[in-house]
């Protein structure tokens, strides 16, 4: 009995590892069996043999695929860092045996590096083992040791030293200690020499073609640590500022010489060559007769002038914007002396589409739209869409017709019609409204807009009295002009960076017994600003007001400005800050608001940040004015989530009422889509 023991023992030692039986290589049309691979190989071994095999096309067993399969089997054992793997073959029955001894797999274990200058030894050991670990996967706790890698990971460490300023720096490859118990320890030789820094920055031959902060930032390069990298983009910086200005052909070199002291002259030499103008556009016949205007109304205005590259992005993005191309090229060629040629090639994206979408908003509730899309309507390079969006509160339609190149010019314009249901609390409201817009983007930050529109509108309530909800039928007419600067990292899901708007509004109101005349003006800023990796800010306000002779109860309850809510002060329910009818609580609205928010948010994993704020703002009925009053300021902090999406975070906030007031509420829940500000 106790001899059966130690067998048993050994029996079952052996099972889990696969040693005991042959193991067949499942999926191939040639038999192969492996024996003496340990279980946690036999996965891995099979893919490498799969794929060899998909690759000779062989369909029968000889004794050249054997010998191939062994040799590519051992290569991966190797890989795995099973250093003195051996891998022999057989063929036996018609199939190919390939018989292996594993030996010790080895991974890394410690890493010294003999003559380090007081550098990070962590940073460095990552270098080192970069290779194996961007094959292996981030999350695995052990790297096997594979010779190959490690010298690649050493070529890094090199360049590592390099970067920090010891510009004679020398290594060795790591020696490489194997033990028993698998581990396998690395000992690199450094040979640094002095630690270099960067003497004086020196500007040659066109200093002038590069802008002031350029020249600050190569000069900010003096008594910094020699860095390669930091000069090289320097460099590259200089000489694409000065192609952008039309010297397309320019050229920028660096020279660098060693100084007293361990330090190192620095100069740039700028060669801008002759300035090029754009004498054509070249356009890939494979584009349609829609895509192809878009292209030539878009990029004809820029010939006969010197190229400027800021000009050419803006109508690049312009044309990407409009959704007709999938991808697009665009090749400046030189064609001649001082003469290019802008060259396109790429290809459309499809014209129709159809889209649906959902989800839920604290103040419209449950939300279901679909979207019909054209966006080469006719072959004319003009976008037709159509979509419906039903909500809680009502329903919601638009037929839009925008034609990106008006007249094969530079603007744009969009034809819209818009009928509209609303039901908020204590009324209801149907729309139908025509407008007509003309659009234009001035620089890569700056766009206009000129809009004109008209609409009929009726108003039933059977609770609020006509003092309360306005005129009951009304025609609106507007005429307007809106400001965008846009210059945040992403718009739709920002980080840094600027955005501000400005809208002036004149406005027309004709009811059954009353005529209104008004100016109505938003104002719109905000500004996004990491403060580490993890941690970032926000600021923003926004204010607007409706000037008119007419009192509140005049204006309809609709064209009547609102705060409170997910883009007001977040302690209150939509619309709900202000005046509310007794009846039902329908919120009244006034003539002005403004609110001003700060936010601070932190990243608790990717996408997934929470976020703490506080917003200050008011509501009036009075007599409006341009500049907001800071009367009567409520005051709301509070915290939230954001979860960021690729059209727009999810956000979930909830806001306390600082100062509540008899009848309010102690704060409020917002869900929706969206930055606050």
């Amino acid at each position: 009995m106790r001899a059966v023991v130690p067998i048993l023992i050994l029996f079952l030692a052996c099972v889990p590892c696969g040693l005991g039986d042959d193991h067949a290589v499942k999926g191939t049309e040639v038999p192969v069996k492996l024996r003496g691979a340990s279980a946690s190989m036999l996965s891995s071994v099979d893919e490498v043999v799969a794929a060899q095999l998909d690759l000779s096309a062989d369909t029968e067993p000889s004794a050249a695929l054997a010998d191939d399969l062994a040799f590519f089997v051992r290569r991966h054992y190797l890989a795995q860092g099973y250093l003195k793997a051996h891998v022999e073959w057989a063929l036996e029955a018609g199939s190919i045996v390939l018989l292996v001894e594993e030996g010790v797999q080895q991974h890394v274990g410690k890493v010294t590096f003999e003559g380090n200058p007081g550098l990070d030894v962590a940073e460095m050991r990552r270098y080192l083992l970069r290779p194996t670990r961007e094959r292996v996967g981030r999350f695995a706790k052990t790297l096997p040791y594979v010779e190959k890698e490690v010298a690649g990971g050493m070529d890094l460490v090199h360049r590592y030293i390099l970067s920090q300023g010891y510009v004679d720096a020398e290594v060795e490859a790591p020696v490489a200690a194997n033990h028993e118990d698998g581990t396998t320890d690395l000992n690199m030789v450094i040979r640094p020499g002095e630690q270099w820094h960067v003497g004086a920055v020196e500007l040659e031959g066109e200093p002038a073609l590069l802008s002031g902060l350029l020249r600050f930032e190569a000069r900010a390069l003096e008594d910094q640590v020699v860095n390669e990298a930091h000069i090289e983009n320097a460099r590259r910086q200089m000489e694409g500022e000065v192609q952008a200005r039309g010297y397309f052909a320019a050229k920028v070199s660096t020279t660098t010489t060693r100084a007293a002291n361990k330090h190192l002259d620095v100069t740039f030499k700028v060669v801008p060559g002759p300035l090029h103008k754009v004498t054509s556009v070249e356009i890939d016949p494979a584009f349609s007769k829609g895509a192809a205007r878009l292209l030539g109304s878009g990029f004809r205005p820029l010939t006969g002038h010197v190229y400027d590259s800021p000009r050419a992005e803006l109508a690049y993005k312009h044309l990407i914007d409009t959704g007709i191309f999938e991808h697009l090229e665009m090749e400046p060629k030189v064609v001649g002396e001082g003469e290019l040629a802008l060259a396109f090639r790429g290809q459309e994206a499809k014209r129709y589409s159809i889209g649906l979408s959902g989800g839920y908003d604290t103040f419209l509730g449950a939300m279901l739209g679909v979207e019909y899309k054209d966006v080469n309507f006719f072959d004319t390079g003009g976008t037709f869409s159509t979509k419906v969006l039903g909500t809680q509160l009502g329903l919601q339609a638009e037929v839009q017709w925008k034609d990106p190149a008006l007249f094969n010019s530079p603007y744009a314009l969009a034809l819209d019609v818009k009928p509209e249901t609303f039901t908020f609390d204590g009324y209801t409201r149907h729309t139908l409204g025509v407008r007509a817009a003309v659009s234009r983007d001035f620089t890569k930050h700056l766009s206009m807009e000129l809009y004109v529109g008209t609409s009929v509108s009726t108003v039933t309530s059977p609770t609020l009295t006509p003092l309360e909800v306005g005129p009951e039928s009304y025609t609106l007419g507007t005429a307007g002009m809106t400001l965008i600067y846009e210059a945040r990292d992403n718009p739709v899901s920002p980080t840094r960076g600027w955005f501000a708007s400005a809208t002036v509004e004149d406005g027309y109101v004709a009811g059954s017994s009353m005529q209104i005349n008004y100016i109505r003006t938003d104002f719109a800023a905000s500004y996004y600003q990491p403060i580490t990796n993890k941690w970032r800010s926000a600021i923003g306000a926004h204010f607007g007001s409706l000037i008119s002779g007419a009192p509140v109860e005049d204006i309809p309850i609709e064209l009547r400005e609102y705060n409170g809510g997910a883009k007001g002060v977040r302690s209150f329910a939509e619309r709900a800050l202000g005046p509310r009818a007794p009846q039902d609580g329908t919120p009244l609205g006034g003539t002005q608001f403004e609110t001003f928010s700060g936010e601070i948010s932190y990243e608790i994993v990717k996408n997934l940040e929470v976020a703490g704020f506080m917003d200050v703002g008011s509501l009036t009925t009075d007599k409006a004015s341009i500049l907001p009053r800071f009367n009567d300021l409520r005051y709301a902090a509070g915290m939230g989530l954001r979860y960021r999406l690729p059209f727009g975070p999810l956000r979930i906030d909830y806001g306390v009422n600082l100062d509540k007031r008899p009848g309010e509420s102690s704060g409020a829940l917002h869900i929706g889509f969206g930055f606050a500000f």
